[in-house]
């Protein structure tokens, strides 16, 4: 990957579009990128990162946006590069805020993304990928590399030199396991695991199982009264009472038959009663049924007498409804008329108040344009005090940064003596820790007092294996006692019953094998010969057992051997060290503490040197140029107001001298524009009131005069329809026998019933025939049978039904016992034979698990192994590097066992001094030392993850900081070996480190801009 040109916009503190030209620069230049410390550097190579990963190497992929952008403004990133002969553009831009197309407020942009491969000529080509996931997968697969891998040997992030080289043992195979696929053997491990935390399980519950099952079986045999004999093998105990409980079933089975039989004859009887005692119910029913009947045959009388005069009132109804809508309608018409008439005197008092109203409109008129002249002048005078404001504002925000910049100056000054002090504190503790001996010789006293702890537990863990094993034969040798007794019961079982095994297989006319004679008149019967399957299993548990011994006892020989070859090392290593080894976990926790004190003050030291002391001088050099920015700010400002305040006497003068108001003050302003804006907005509406309500009254007032003379017309109409109506009606009302009105309406509410009447009516005189029949009927099937009392049949009924369920519960619990017992029998007889096939299985699988997962001894896991030997291909690359660099003094070894006989072992470092000849722990390493040798590993890791990802070319890479605690040799070492390493790749490095901006004649400069910073390419200075 050969990057071509970066642009960002609103990334960090880059506020504005910034364009990084990488293609201006030779394929194989070796450039700085330079700057004050926190202006942004490394956001060059995040950006980068994020570009083609959509994540940092900092992990601030969700802060890349910058703080000073203004709403609206999108940010952006868009990176070109080179892989092979083919160029790409990768355009990414973040979430931001922008105003809504409508209405006030803002709206959140979502975050877009686009990969293109571009044509020959540099224009956009085709479209490889526009979503997130696609993008992100499509550049992968392009690089061939994944994240990881790509900041480990493309853009090593500012801290992650260390990383690697520093890291505990765990913590470097996780390092690794990300740059090198180790997913096969972490699989392999996981799954030998869970096969041996199964196979514990399963052991585990097959042996509950076989209890269980005991249990169960002797639950059901106290179920059923059955009491085997105690001193008899449990098989043996389990044959007998099957044979017993067999015999009990066949019993029940009868019972049960007779017990169903008595019971069916019962139901049968019960119900034939219960039909005759319905019968007879029925009969009883309709004979009330049919005395009721006769009873209500006078008032069925009246009803139809009812019926024929609700005829003679239903004729006159619709008559009689004519007329009272003809009455309705004259009352109408005389309301509306009343009504017509009342809006007519509202029309005329509304004509009188318009009048008055229309006398005022040209005052009102007047008025206005007053107004107008005064919010115009006005509004132009409030805007000019408005901007004097603002510059009185910016003035004392200014003389605020000026007093924060002095303050910020004495801040400093008293840091910088702080800082001093604690550099000779420094010193001072580590030359007091440096009198207790060298840290090579606290390493080798620490080394040998883990190795004693260490061989004092496993002396322990032998003498507890040895108790361990000695319990498991003697726990096999009641086994086998127990299967050898077995087989004895079974031998002479077997002897006993030759007889009748014999006379089992004896045919009429075929000879006797044993007399010879062909007739067999009196055969012996056969008795309870054991099967040859029980004798396998008899003979197989012993066999078993006698094997389980053997193996033990192996075991624990191994183990009592073990146990005195780790005494005799535990006493060669308390003779040498004498007292130190009475309490070696105290010496090595106090060892350990005085080391990492000291390591923790040299960090300190090295972090107060390298980073704290320079970030002082570049603030002191910020805190002047505030200091001199803010007070030239102020003086400007200040000629600002001057000319704000001639505009405004300006201003002033324009008040017009005819106007009855006096010019303003400024405070007053706002207050007069809101309260002349309300006035005049008063006055327009009341002549715009004005006129609407002279075209509404005019209109109203013709309205209401013709309204009052259709209204007339109508009710003389309605008057005339209702002398006719009345007269009609009455000749009617005479004819129809209806003494007056009063009773006709009478008739017509009790008519509302009428047929509800009818269907009564109706319904009675079916009712009383269907009851003739059904009583007819019902008399015919009883046949002059008494009524039978049906409790004496429902009581035989259930006392035979109550037997036959006792019975048939017997019965079935006798029978599923005996199945349950048959079960049980055979799944417990399969789980003793695979049980013994298990363990012998699991023991070896123990074994395998703890040497592929390191917890056996030689203590390596499978994954360890693999990676150990990647870290030996990336030691070989580092030496090479690292010798240069040190002239020769260092190079990098890996130690082979762990730091401690618990630990795995395998990824530990050391690093080999030639000089001293000693070999010791990299964290040693001064600080100028330790960067060389974490440069070393980073570089040597670089090529070794290239040659192992398939190929992939590697046309770029890039360093971020670790130059300013190198002297200037070791920083002229690093120069050379740089420069060898872009023979084949451009190289970039981030540094603040002055002589590298002299050496380095290719730079990005990085400075500080208002707001935020700003990037320039500078070639060839």
């Amino acid at each position: 990957m050969r990057p071509l040109l970066l642009e960002i916009t609103g990334i960090g503190p880059f506020v504005d579009t910034q364009h990084i030209d990488f293609a201006s620069m030779d394929d194989r230049a070796l450039f700085l990128i330079h700057g004050p410390t926190g202006q942004g550097k490394s956001f060059i190579f995040d950006a980068m990162c994020y570009a083609l990963y959509a994540d940092t190497p900092a992990g601030r992929e969700g802060h890349l946006k910058s703080d000073y952008l203004p709403v609206g403004v999108e940010p952006v990133i868009e990176f070109r590069f080179r892989l092979g002969g083919d160029e790409f553009r990768v355009r990414r831009s973040l979430k931001y805020d922008r105003p809504k197309k409508k209405g006030d407020g803002v709206t959140t942009s979502p975050e877009t993304q686009i990969l293109i491969r571009l044509n020959p000529d540099g224009t956009d080509g085709e479209v490889l990928a526009e979503k997130k996931n696609e993008v992100n997968s499509h550049l992968k697969t392009l690089l061939g590399l994944e994240a990881g891998q790509f900041r480990q040997v493309v853009m090593i992030p500012q801290g992650d030199f260390r990383r690697l080289l520093l890291a505990g043992s765990d913590d470097r195979e996780e390092l690794l396991e990300k740059l090198f696929d180790t997913a096969l053997y972490k699989d392999i491990q996981a799954r030998l695991k869970e096969m041996e935390d199964e196979a514990d399980l399963d052991e585990g519950t097959q042996q509950r199982r076989l209890e269980l099952i005991k249990n169960d079986l002797v639950d059901l045999w106290r179920a059923e009264d059955l009491n085997p004999a105690a001193e008899a093998p449990f098989m043996v105990r389990l044959t007998d009472v099957g044979i017993e409980l067999e015999g009990k079933v066949s019993l029940l089975a009868d019972a049960d038959a007779a017990a169903s039989a008595g019971r069916d004859k019962a139901v049968s009887e019960w119900e034939q009663a219960g039909i005759l005692n319905e019968f007879h119910q029925r009969l009883n029913e309709l004979q009330a049924e049919q005395t009721d009947i006769e009873n209500s045959g006078i008032s069925m009388k009246k009803l139809e007498e009812k019926l024929e005069q609700d005829s003679r009132a239903l004729a006159l109804k619709e008559s009689h409804a004519e007329l009272q809508k003809a009455r309705r309608a004259v009352r109408t018409a005389e309301g509306e008329l009343k009504a017509a008439v009342s809006q007519l005197d509202l029309a005329l008092d509304g004509k009188k108040s318009l009048d008055t109203r229309s006398v005022k409109a040209p005052e009102w008129r007047e008025q206005i344009g007053i107004l107008d002249r005064r919010i115009r002048i006005s509004a132009a005078l409030r805007d000019e005090d408005s901007r004097r404001k603002s510059i009185r504002h910016k003035i004392d925000e200014a003389g605020n940064r000026l007093e924060a910049a002095e303050d910020s100056r004495r801040i400093w000054s008293e840091k910088n003596e702080i800082l001093i002090r604690r550099r000779a504190d420094l010193d001072e503790s580590l030359a007091a820790l440096d009198s207790k001996g060298t840290r090579e010789e606290r390493q080798k006293l620490i080394h040998r007092l883990e190795t004693l702890v260490s061989l004092r537990n496993e002396h322990s863990g032998y003498l507890e294996s040895i108790i361990r094993f000695g319990e498991r034969a003697s726990g096999a040798q009641k086994r086998k006692d127990a299967a050898s007794s077995v087989l004895t019961n079974l031998k002479d079982c077997r002897e006993l019953n030759l007889a009748g095994v014999l006379a089992a297989s004896l045919e009429e006319g075929k000879p006797c094998p044993v007399c010879g004679s062909v007739h067999h008149p009196v055969p012996s019967l056969p008795g309870d010969a054991p099967s040859t399957e029980e004798f396998e299993s008899a003979e197989s548990e012993l066999s078993d057992s006698d094997s389980f011994i053997t193996e033990t006892r192996t075991l624990a020989d191994t183990a009592r051997r073990q146990a005195e070859e780790a005494s005799d090392r535990i006493v060669v290593i308390e003779e040498s060290m004498g007292e130190d080894a009475d309490n070696a976990p105290d010496r090595i926790r106090q060892i350990n503490e005085d080391i990492g004190r000291e390591e923790d003050l040299r960090k300190e030291l090295e972090l107060l040197l390298g980073r704290q002391l320079p970030e002082l001088s570049t603030e002191s050099e910020r805190i002047t140029a505030d200091i001199e920015q803010n007070g030239q700010d102020l003086k400007n400002l200040k000629g600002q107001l001057d000319e704000m305040e001639a505009k405004w006497n300006i201003a002033m003068s324009h008040w017009p001298a005819d106007d009855a108001e006096a010019a303003p003050v400024p405070a007053e302003l706002p207050e007069l524009i809101d309260n002349w804006d309300s006035e005049k907005l008063e006055l327009s509406d009341n002549l715009s009131a004005l006129a609407r309500d002279e075209k509404s009254i005019s209109g109203n007032l013709i309205s209401a005069e013709t309204d009052v003379g259709v209204r007339k017309e109508h009710r003389r109409k309605t008057l005339d329809d209702l002398t006719v109506r009345e007269r009609e009606f009455a000749a009617s009302l005479t004819e129809s026998g209806f003494k007056d009105e009063t009773a006709l309406e009478a008739a017509l509410t009790a008519a509302e019933s009428v047929e509800k009447d009818r269907s009564v009516l109706e319904e009675w005189k079916n009712r009383k025939k269907e009851n003739t029949v059904r009583l007819e009927e019902t008399r015919k099937l009883i046949e002059n049978r008494p009524q039978p009392n049906l409790n004496v049949f429902d009581q035989a009924r259930r006392k035979a039904s109550d037997i036959a369920s006792e019975t048939a519960g017997k019965y079935a619990s006798s029978r599923e016992n005996l199945r349950k017992m048959e079960s049980l029998r055979l799944e417990f007889k399969n789980l003793e034979s695979e049980s013994r096939k298990k363990e012998h299985r699991n023991a070896v699988l123990r074994l395998l698990s703890g040497q592929v997962r390191g917890t056996l001894p030689p203590k390596i896991s499978l994954n360890r192994f693999f990676l150990a030997r990647r870290l030996e291909e990336v030691l070989i690359q580092a030496t090479l590097r690292l010798s240069l660099l040190s002239r020769g003094r260092f190079t990098l070894k890996r130690r082979d066992e762990g730091k401690t006989a618990a630990a795995q072992a395998g990824l530990d470092l050391l690093v080999s001094d030639a000089w001293t000849g000693t070999e010791r722990p990299v964290n040693t390493l001064s600080g100028g030392q330790l960067f060389m040798a974490s440069l070393s590993l980073a570089l040597g890791l670089a090529d070794v993850v290239q040659a192992r990802s398939g190929g992939v070319r590697l046309e770029a890479l890039f360093i971020d900081e670790g130059f300013g605690t190198l002297d200037d040799e070791a920083l002229q070492g690093v120069l050379r070996v740089l420069n060898d390493l872009r023979e084949n790749r451009m190289v970039g490095v981030i540094s603040h480190v002055p002589e590298l901006k002299r050496q380095i004649a290719d730079r990005i400069e990085i400075y500080r801009d208002d707001p935020g910073s700003s990037a320039r390419l500078v070639t060839g200075a």
